[in-house]
């Protein structure tokens, strides 16, 4: 009869927190998709569909990434989880415009302060 010894138990590894998700995600698409210009090719990403796929929970770690990045490649993803089109025709390609416009819809409708 065998006995177990205390490095034999299993260790609880708490699960990733949905922020740190979040983060693993942006570095990760960002990292496969530096040098990657077309739109179609970045949004069809895995990690940028995954972060789709969580839905309106990211939102709060998205804008604030988006705060310190200015990246308004994360528009799409935004439009599909929200449904919102804050960024007017005329600005579309300008990247930090498109941040600017979603951080704003972000503070009206509580996802900023």
């Amino acid at each position: 009869m065998s006995t177990l010894s205390l490095t034999d138990a299993p260790v609880a590894v708490p699960a990733e927190t949905l922020e740190l998700h979040v983060k693993r995600l942006l570095a990760t698409w960002r990292l496969e998709t530096a040098v990657i210009s077309s739109s179609t090719v970045l949004n069809a990403h895995p990690a940028y569909r995954e972060l789709i796929a969580i839905g309106t929970p990211a939102l709060p770690y998205i804008f604030r990434d988006m705060e310190k990045t200015q990246d308004g490649h994360l528009s799409r993803a935004l439009v599909e989880i929200t449904g919102a089109r804050p960024v007017p025709a005329e600005e579309r390609g300008q990247i930090v415009a498109i941040a600017k416009r979603w951080l704003n819809w972000a503070q009206e409708n509580g996802y900023r302060w």
